[in-house]
């Protein structure tokens, strides 16, 4: 006895030292550290010891023996390192790094009673040029393949490194990586949803878990992570293979066989394999191969440590007889009323046969199908089946009933007309309570026992309860109770909480009253719903009669049942789990039903109110922004009240979960795109914040009455949807180079408008989210006609006979109504047509000449500039003029035509014509005797005059005769200078009343015709006037313009362009002989 006792002293001396060397410790937040020289590093650290600490210091691992050196006494570090002393904290700070501060550094501590303790490791910190920064970047996995079972879990460890300079602003693990395309988080996977966790171990280290694997996971799995300065990528990454176990038979003799258990790829860790036969365990073996006798005939299965459930499918070994079976991983099972129960089967058969249906039954009758408890009503809703493996079958019942107390039997068919099979026999499940017996230990003491009508399954941690509060766990049921301790008491087991046994009053009476409640405070999301829970003592020979919740308590009035209050009408509901519990459960939460709600219970002998009550508080979410750092947001899901349970927040982006955000925080990258963030609480999916967003639905306005015409003022407005507010507005114009800005602020008001400020406008409006850009309005300014231009429509020359048009063209706002055509004229300008454009058909000489037009809208009308019209023709009316100077004759060839004629002389001999010379002019000689004329030609072609005799024997007197004609002519050229210039003043005056676009450089031709008698054609003429002068031409050019005149080829530099005077003397000559007397005297 005296040996048992010192083996259990010292074995218990060696717990408390493993004890208390667990409490001390030191945690070195990172691994490793890369940093760029002369920058200032820390290195997270943090230490925990129940006892005195001194001392305690850093210090660098060194290659060699010797002890290490404190850094703060290391010369080498003088100046340049500090270490936070607060509470638990040590973490080191280095500045001014140098290379040659590479290296592993650690933290140590000593108590009373222990020496050195430090991390396992330390941080090997790299310092590095600016120039090798580079090679801070890194990636780095704990294997580059792993191979694991369907249906189990997964851990892949990632390590990363970076300069220190950085911040990680996000980290992730993908499987596609397509150029060009941002990788996916598998969190946002639907393959993967519900069943992948990131976990940071340290500070660098990110593990990917993925749990109930699939074949389909067989994938890469690369990690990246982002920082403020970029992003990099672990590659090649790591090599998941999935497999899952089968069993193959090879003969080992007539006697025997062998079996493996096989995977497609290498387990990791070097499984311990564990072979069953018939659904019972048979060996745990380091290898995969089990030796099977011929008297050891059945089905047999395979399995590795720590994934018992996922089994391979059974293989038949020898005879099939042996091979039908159903085992149960227990036969007994004990479960507390109200829980949940799994009862586990497993099932062999044949190879060759196939399972049509599998199910569970409770009761057996000779000669009648069993029925599936699924079917049966009082299991309706609290029956499910699951199978985890290929021959497994697990039933569940939760919400236990004392009468589902029975056998459960497993039946499954094959396709085998005689293949059904039943599990015997079967699982037999009892169902039992909670009480508390009490028993005396003496005048001052009480035992209390928590018993139950079963031993429950899994060796229960019970949990002891006095007046509702938790006193203590212990793992044996019973309690002491001494008389000063006197209430009522209740015990539960550890997971089953809410399943108490009815309470007991132990000792004294009046300590046994009592209300207690779960919590004192709650709040809860509006829309959600709440469970308050109450728990209420009294002595045991009473009876409650009545319980019920209330929110009012006025003195002398007789409190109201929550149930009974309109605003809680349908919306409240009260549940008892046990004896002396009651729970208010309100639905659909509102902000008014943020109360104080109090549980009051009556019995047979009075009534007892639990105060101070519980406080409902009752929040929405709200999403705040606030800057944290160039690029990056800060999103803050905040509540009136703290939130009960310590929620897991869930963030959604533009409606999408964000997988790596699970706190009330968020940072996000600002962007440029419409985005909105709203956040929820893990639960309560649906109940989602109002979303801040970037600004939307942006809007530009013109504020005007009316329209907008030239030299009015207007003002344009944006508007725009945005949360939190639109912080600033900025004012664009559409250009076809580059869009301009012109003011900041949500008007922008232009004064004295013009045309030039038509166009599109747009807006931009900004928060700290994002910015949005409105569609651009047409600001449209009103305007009269203006740069209305008329122009002849032709590919080329205007030739007479041909056809032309004219057409107009101006800019308008609004557009032109109407267009007027006109044409110059000496007298008035006459209105040709209205019309866009002016066509003429068969045009002739008499067409040319200045035309314009006008444009009219509502507000007015404006002239074009007058554009010459000028039409080509072929010579015409071709004739010959003599003049006398001398003994000289000087022959004139005159023609109309358009362009101007060039002229040929010709002098005709007997039977030939001779060309003599070309111009405008021939000189004779008197004695030049012959017939001459002259041909006019152009580009469009020519024309002859008639043929003009001269003789040596022409009488002097003609000669004499065409001199006074001349003189006349002259005085006659004097008398038309006084009527041109007076013709000239009148036209100016008119000019001066036009439009201001009218020509000024007026250059149509006019045409003079004066015709003056000398006498009257029957009175008889002097000798020296016997002789008429028929063609005496006076032409005048308009010195501003280059148009060739129209009929005569003699040009004087003067106003008028064409002036023709023909003097006529009566004579008693016939006509024709008007050329023939015309003679030069030798």
């Amino acid at each position: 006895m005296l040996n048992r006792t010192r083996l259990f002293s010292t074995a218990a001396v060696l717990m408390l030292l493993a004890g208390v060397q667990a409490q001390r410790s030191v945690t070195l937040s990172s691994q490793s550290l890369c940093a760029v020289t002369g920058s200032t590093v820390k290195i997270p650290c943090t230490y925990s010891s129940s006892y005195y600490r001194r001392p305690k210091e850093w210090y660098r691992v060194q290659s060699s023996e010797g002890e290490p050196r404190d850094l703060s006494k290391d010369p080498q570090y003088s100046g340049r390192v500090s270490v936070r002393t607060v509470t638990s904290d040590c973490e080191l700070t280095v500045r001014n790094v140098r290379a040659s501060d590479s290296g592993v550094y650690n933290f140590r501590f000593k108590t009373w009673s222990s020496g050195w303790i430090s991390a396992p490791s330390g941080v090997h910190l790299t310092v590095t040029g600016v120039l090798d920064e580079k090679s801070c970047w890194s990636v780095t996995y704990s294997t580059q393949n792993i191979c694991s079972l369907i249906g189990s879990s997964v851990d892949i460890h990632s390590y990363y490194t970076f300069p220190n300079r950085y911040k990680v602003t996000k980290v992730f693990w993908f499987i596609k990586d397509q150029t060009g395309v941002e990788a996916v988080d598998v969190r946002e996977d639907e393959e993967y949803q519900g069943r992948v966790q990131y976990t940071q171990i340290s500070q660098n280290n990110c593990r990917l878990r993925i749990t109930n694997l699939r074949e389909t996971h067989a994938q890469t799995y690369r990690f990246r992570f982002y920082t403020d300065g970029g992003k990099y990528t672990g590659q090649p990454g790591v090599s998941l293979s999935v497999t899952d176990l089968k069993v193959t038979v090879s003969n080992s003799g007539s006697w025997k066989k062998k079996l493996s258990c096989i995977t497609t790829c290498t387990l990791s860790n070097d499984p311990t394999y564990i072979w069953y036969k018939n659904g019972q365990r048979v060996t745990d073996r380091y290898i995969n191969e089990l030796d099977v006798k011929s008297e050891e005939s059945g089905s047999y299965s395979c399995a590795v440590r720590g994934h018992e459930e996922l089994r391979s499918p059974a293989v038949c070994v020898f005879s099939e007889k042996s091979c039908w079976s159903v085992t149960y991983s227990t036969q007994n099972i004990c479960s507390l009323i109200g829980s949940s129960v799994d009862i586990h089967s497993y099932y062999t058969f044949p190879n060759r046969y196939k399972v049509t249906k599998v199910f569970w039954f409770i009761k057996d009758q000779t000669g009648v199908e069993p029925v599936d408890v699924r079917e049966d009503e009082e299991y309706q809703g609290r029956v499910q089946y699951t199978q985890i493996s290929q021959n497994n079958c697990r039933l569940r019942i939760t919400n236990l009933r004392e009468r589902d107390a029975q056998t459960y039997r497993f039946r499954f068919y094959t396709d085998d007309p005689t293949g059904e099979y039943t599990g015997d026999p079967g699982v037999s499940l009892s169902v039992t309570d909670l009480k508390v017996r009490v028993s005396d230990w003496g005048s001052w003491k009480k035992k209390l026992s928590c018993i139950t009508t079963c031993t429950l399954s899994s060796n229960p941690t019970y949990i002891w309860y006095k007046n509702g509060q938790r006193v203590t766990d212990r793992y044996i049921n019973e309690l002491d109770v001494k008389s000063e301790e006197p209430g009522s008491y209740s015990c539960a087991v550890r997971g089953h909480e809410e399943l108490r046994s009815p309470a007991v009053c132990v000792l004294d009476e009046k300590s046994c009253w009592s209300v207690t409640y779960s919590t004192q405070n709650i709040c809860s999301l509006i829309g959600s719903s709440v469970d308050i829970h109450s728990y209420y003592t009294f002595p045991n020979h009473y009876k409650v009669t009545e319980v019920f919740w209330f929110i009012k308590d006025q003195t002398g009035v007789e409190p109201v049942d929550v149930r009974e209050d309109e605003e809680y009408q349908g919306r409240v509901q009260y549940t008892q789990i046990s004896q002396n519990n009651c729970s208010l459960r309100i639905t659909n939460l509102r902000e008014r039903d943020t109360q104080t709600y109090r549980f009051r219970f009556y019995t047979d002998v009075g009534k007892y109110t639990g105060d101070p009550g519980v406080s409902l508080s009752v929040t929405d979410l709200k999403v705040t922004v606030s800057d944290w750092r160039e690029q990056y947001m800060n999103l803050i899901c905040i509540t009136t009240c703290t939130l009960s349970n310590n929620p897991t927040y869930i963030w959604y982006k533009n409606g999408q979960r964000v997988s790596e955000c699970k706190s009330a925080s968020c940072s996000v990258a600002a962007v440029g795109g419409a985005v909105s963030y709203s956040c929820a609480v893990e639960g309560h999916d649906s109940l989602l914040s109002p979303p801040v967003y970037s600004p939307k639905n942006t809007r530009a306005v013109v504020l005007s009455s009316g329209d907008t015409e030239e030299g009015d003022s207007v003002t344009l407005s944006c508007s725009s949807d945005a949360n939190p507010p639109v912080l600033a507005y900025s004012w664009f114009k559409q250009r076809a180079a580059a869009d301009t800005l012109l003011t900041t602020g949500q008007n922008y008001s232009i004064s004295n408008i013009s045309s030039q400020h038509s166009g599109l406008y747009y807006c931009t409006a900004h928060n700290r989210l994002g910015q949005h850009n409105s569609t651009p309005t047409l600001l449209d300014v009103l305007y009269l006609p203006k740069n209305t231009r008329a122009v002849v429509l032709s590919s080329g020359d205007t030739v007479e006979g041909g056809s032309v048009t004219l057409s107009c063209s101006s800019d308008a706002n609004p557009p032109v109504l109407t267009y007027s055509w006109f044409k110059q004229r000496a007298a008035a300008d006459t209105l040709l047509t209205t019309g866009q454009n002016y066509s003429i058909s068969n045009i002739s000489s008499q067409h040319s000449g200045l035309y314009y037009c006008t444009a009219h809208n509502r507000l007015g009308q404006h002239n074009s500039t007058p554009t010459h019209l000028d039409v080509l023709y072929s010579p015409r009316n071709t004739s010959i003029v003599p003049s006398v100077s001398g003994d000289l004759f000087t022959l004139v060839c005159r023609s109309d035509s358009n362009p101007n004629s060039s002229y040929t002389w010709y002098k005709k001999t007997e039977g030939d014509v001779k060309i003599i010379e070309n111009g405008t002019n021939l000189t004779l000689s008197s004695r030049a005797d012959g017939f001459y004329y002259c041909k006019a030609s152009n580009g469009f072609g020519s024309s002859n005059s008639s043929e003009w005799e001269h003789t040596s024997d022409t009488d002097n007197s003609v000669v004499k005769y065409a001199a006074s004609g001349v003189t006349v002519a002259l005085v006659l050229l004097v008398l038309l200078f006084i009527a041109v210039f007076l013709w000239i003043r009148r036209r100016a005056s008119l000019f001066s009343n036009r439009s201001e676009d009218n020509s000024k450089n007026n250059s149509a031709p006019v045409y003079g015709n004066v015709s003056a008698m000398t006498s009257d054609p029957t009175q008889t003429a002097s000798s020296e006037d016997q002789d008429n002068l028929q063609y005496s031409s006076v032409y005048f050019r308009n010195s501003h313009t280059q148009e060739a005149p129209l009929y005569s080829t003699v040009q004087l530099t003067e106003e008028v362009e064409y002036a023709t005077v023909s003097l006529a003397k009566s004579r008693a000559v016939p006509e024709d002989e008007i050329y023939n007397n015309l003679k030069l005297n030798q």
